[in-house]
């Protein structure tokens, strides 16, 4: 059976119901689903979905199969008062690192992570699925819980 890994920050209980509904049809699509956004719920409701292991030929079956699912579970559990909009994208070069896996998939890559009480940059050292992170530079270890946001810092020419 396939076991899903957990976000770092829990989504929120609507949220939770959306990951439950369309996590199925990543698995048989063999993506995974980096970060989720939900804005406007009252007005135009907009869900952004980063997935990863896709192609740009693949994303308009995969859309269309998110999209009908959505739909009916909708109208079963009311997420959105009106027509919403769903948009898939790439993670990007600034990729959020979202679960503990992408961090272990980041060591030796630039980093930045927001806590509570400031931002770090810096290269990810090592990862314990326990304990958390060491940066670079940074004495400290940042444990899981510390964490509000985190990226991979792209280095492309012109940055």
């Amino acid at each position: 059976m396939y076991k899903r890994e957990q976000f770092l920050k829990s989504p929120n209980a609507t949220e939770k119901k959306i990951i439950d509904f369309i996590e199925p049809i990543l698995e048989l699509e063999k993506c995974e689903l980096i970060a989720m956004q939900l804005f406007n719920l009252k007005s135009k409701p907009l869900l952004r979905l980063y997935l990863d292991k896709i192609s740009l030929n693949e994303i308009v079956s995969i859309s269309r199969n998110i999209s009908t699912a959505l739909d009916v579970g909708n109208a079963e559990f009311n997420w959105f008062d009106k027509s919403y909009q769903l948009e898939l994208s790439s993670p990007g070069l600034n990729r959020p690192l979202t679960k503990k896996s992408h961090f272990l998939a980041a060591i030796g890559k630039n980093i930045q992570i927001k806590t509570n009480i400031k931002k770090i940059q810096g290269v990810l050292e090592n990862m314990n699925y326990e304990h958390g992170l060491t940066i670079t530079g940074h004495e400290l270890d940042i444990g899981w819980a510390d964490i509000l946001d985190a990226n991979i810092l792209s280095s492309y020419p012109g940055r």
